[in-house]
């Protein structure tokens, strides 16, 4: 995966992102709803800040997560990837 550049999103959302991304590691509520592209639940999930800067947040998802890491679809098979991973591992 090419290398992605955080310093877009806000600092506190970054480290969540990057394990999200590179690590296939769960979110928080608020990314989740970013990374599924649902607008309503991320407001309703975001903090002041994040709140503010809602749509800089979506155009920079859309930008910078790849669009096999987006969608609800998406995130579930990422996640369950390194379970499946992880469980391969322990085997």
């Amino acid at each position: 995966m090419s290398e992605i550049d955080y310093s877009g999103l806000p600092e506190s959302l970054r480290a969540g992102m990057r394990l999200y991304i590179e690590e296939h590691i769960q979110t928080g509520s608020f990314l989740r709803a970013v990374i599924e592209n649902d607008r309503s639940g991320a407001l309703a999930y975001a903090d002041p800040l994040n709140a503010a800067r809602l749509q800089e947040i979506f155009d920079w998802a859309a930008a910078h997560v790849p669009s096999h890491l987006r969608g609800a679809d998406n995130r579930r098979k990422w996640i369950e990837g390194r379970r499946a991973s992880l469980e391969g591992f322990a085997g």
